[in-house]
C-alpha cells in the first residue's frame, strides 16, 4: 500500500499556498515541502537544504568534532556570531574585526584590524599600521618606520647565521661585526647638533691585552689621518669663539680603588690664559699638559707646554723656556750659554735676572776669560 501526497513541478508549487501540515513533493527538483498556511510554496524539509528561523535552544551535534556546517560546494553566504571557539585548520579568508584569541596556523589573507597577542609563524604579507594610522611597515616601499621595541631584553636576529645578519637604511650597512658606509658617505656620526642628551661612545673590553680601540690607516709620506677635537662656546648649531683659558679637551685615566674609579692621570689641552697671546680671528693659542694625581685630583703634578714655547714642570705658568718648581738632577753634562765677550752677552741678555748662569770665553777686567759667571742682581761675577 503506498501513500501518495500532493505533487507537481517546482514552478507549480510556487503558485499555491499549502495548508498547515500539508506536504508537497516537486517532481523535477525531488524536494519535499510542508505548508504553514501562509508561506507560498511551503517550507523545504529535505536533507540538502534546511531553513532555520527563530531557534530558541542550542544546536549540538550528536558526535564531537565530526559533523560539518556546509561543504566545499555548499557554503553559507554570511554568518553572525558573538564568539567563535575552537581550532582552525586551513585558510581563514575575509575580514576579521575584533579580537582573535588562540593560534592561527596557515595563511591569513585580507585585513586584520585589532591586536595580535601571541606569535606569528609564517609569512606576513602586507603593510602594518599603528593606532594613529601611521605606517609602521610599508610592504610597497619595503621599509620599516619608527622603533622596534620590546619591554624585555632580547635580540633582533635577521638571520640564524650571525655572519649573514644584514641591516641597512640605504646609507649604512651593518653586517656581522662590520659597518659599511654607502653612497659616498665618509662619516659615521653619533648625535646631532641639537641632541637633547650628551652622546658618547662607550667601549667595554673584558679581555686582558685586548686592543679596545685600533685604527689602521696609511700615509703618503706627507699627509696622514688624525683625531680631531672641535670645541666652541655657544651651541653646535651656532658656535661662538672660545675665551682665554677655556678648556678644549682632555683624556682622563681613572683606576678602581676598591669602591669607585678615581683620577690617576690625564692629558689635556686648553686655550692660552695669558692675554699677551690673545684669542682672535684665525688664532686660538693653546697649551697642552700632562697631569698626575695621588688624591683623585685634589692636587696635581703637571707638565705644561704653553703657546710661548715655554715648558713648566710642576707649574702651570712657566715664564722661561724651562721653568721647574722643585729640584733638578742631571746625570750628564750641563751646557751653559756661551758668549765670546761682553758685547755678545749684552746683546743676548739685555736685562739679566738675578741667578742667571753663563760661560764667558773672553772678557775685560775684572772678568777673566773662560769663566762661569752669575748675575748677582747688579753685575756679572765669576764663580771661580
Amino acid at each position: 500500500m503506498a501513500l501518495k501526497i500532493r505533487r507537481g513541478t517546482n514552478a507549480q508549487r510556487l503558485l499555491i499556498t499549502p495548508a498547515e501540515g500539508e506536504l508537497i513533493y516537486t517532481t523535477d527538483t525531488k524536494k519535499l515541502y510542508t505548508g504553514d498556511g501562509v508561506t507560498p510554496g511551503g517550507i523545504a524539509v529535505d536533507t540538502g537544504t534546511v531553513a532555520f528561523s527563530g531557534i530558541a535552544s542550542d544546536v549540538t551535534p550528536d558526535v564531537d568534532s565530526t559533523r560539518d556546517i556546509g561543504a566545499t560546494g555548499n557554503r553559507w553566504a554570511e554568518g553572525w556570531f558573538d564568539n567563535v571557539y575552537g581550532a582552525f585548520t586551513g585558510a581563514l579568508t575575509g575580514n576579521v574585526t575584533g579580537n582573535l584569541s588562540g593560534n592561527v596556523t596557515g595563511n591569513v589573507t585580507g585585513n586584520l584590524t585589532g591586536n595580535v597577542d601571541g606569535n606569528v609563524t609564517g609569512d606576513l604579507v602586507g603593510s602594518v599600521f599603528a593606532d594613529d594610522s601611521s605606517t609602521v611597515i610599508d610592504s610597497i616601499q619595503k621599509k620599516i618606520y619608527g622603533s622596534i621595541y620590546s619591554p624585555n631584553n632580547g635580540n633582533l636576529y635577521v638571520s640564524v647565521d650571525p655572519s649573514n645578519n644584514y641591516l641597512t637604511n640605504g646609507d649604512i650597512v651593518m653586517q656581522d661585526n662590520v659597518i659599511t658606509l654607502l653612497n659616498g658617505l665618509d662619516t659615521l656620526q653619533l648625535g646631532t647638533n641639537t641632541s637633547a642628551l650628551g652622546v658618547g661612545l662607550r667601549i667595554k673590553s673584558t679581555v686582558i691585552n685586548n686592543k679596545s680601540l685600533q685604527v689602521n690607516s696609511r700615509t703618503d709620506g706627507t699627509d696622514s689621518d688624525s683625531f680631531e677635537f672641535n670645541v666652541s662656546r655657544g651651541t653646535l648649531s651656532i658656535p661662538t669663539s672660545l675665551n682665554q683659558g677655556d678648556p678644549i679637551h682632555s683624556l682622563v685615566f681613572r683606576g678602581w680603588d676598591g669602591s669607585s674609579y678615581v683620577l690617576s692621570s690625564a692629558l689635556f689641552a686648553t686655550v692660552e690664559a695669558d692675554t699677551a697671546n690673545p684669542v682672535g680671528p684665525g688664532s686660538i693659542p693653546g697649551t697642552i699638559g700632562f697631569a698626575t694625581s695621588d688624591d683623585n685630583g685634589t692636587t696635581l703634578k703637571t707638565l705644561i707646554f704653553n703657546s710661548f714655547g715655554q715648558l713648566g714642570v710642576n707649574t702651570q705658568t712657566p715664564t722661561e723656556t724651562l721653568t721647574v718648581d722643585g729640584d733638578a738632577s742631571f746625570t750628564g753634562p750641563v751646557k751653559l750659554a756661551v758668549y765670546a765677550d761682553d758685547t755678545a752677552r749684552l746683546a743676548a741678555i739685555p736685562t739679566p735676572q738675578k741667578g742667571q748662569l753663563i760661560f764667558m770665553t773672553s772678557g775685560t777686567a775684572p772678568v777673566a776669560a773662560n769663566k762661569v759667571q752669575v748675575y748677582d742682581g747688579s753685575a756679572w761675577v765669576n764663580l771661580h
